[in-house]
């Protein structure tokens, strides 16, 4: 995808965030991508400058090991697919969690090559994409479930 850009907004740690630019060029670099745009790394910003960042975005990685949580709640919520490889513990299956929610399996990966596939194709298809942020955005009330996680928590609370 020599065109791609990865954006990622990490934190707002200064120094974390020059460390993770060095990691990721170092990265980039070896794999043959020497384009100075093909990576930005800007702290997390609410706001305006969070919704200009979700309208310029075609495609959500979760991250591998570590959900995304929040974030791939927020983005699958705005229509921007996202691409999830589940791992074995709770914190890394929540996206797979939301997409199930969705009905969007087709984009939980079972493996490495599995997840560059599915991130590929996507990159490479501008109408699945659209076609996958209309089903998002027809499905996104899925994502909300009335408090029923609430209420069964307090249902296991009251018993123990």
């Amino acid at each position: 995808m020599p065109k791609a850009r990865l954006h990622l907004s990490p934190g707002t740690d200064p120094r974390a965030l020059a460390a993770l630019r060095m990691r990721l060029q170092r990265a980039l670099h070896a794999a043959g991508v020497d384009d100075p745009d093909a990576l930005s790394i800007t702290p997390f910003q609410p706001g305006e400058a969070w919704a200009q960042a979700l309208a310029r975005t075609d495609l959500n990685l979760d991250t591998t090991g570590f959900s995304g949580g929040i974030t791939s709640f927020e983005l699958l919520w705005h229509g921007i697919p996202t691409v999830a490889w589940p791992g074995r513990t709770l914190r890394g299956r929540q996206t797979l969690a939301l997409l199930r929610r969705l009905g969007l399996e087709e984009l939980v990966a079972a493996d490495a090559d599995d997840y560059v596939r599915i991130a590929v194709n996507l990159a490479r298809s501008a109408d699945r994409r659209a076609a996958l942020r209309e089903t998002l955005l027809a499905r996104r009330e899925r994502l909300r479930d009335g408090g029923a996680t609430a209420r069964a928590l307090s249902d296991i609370l009251r018993g123990a």
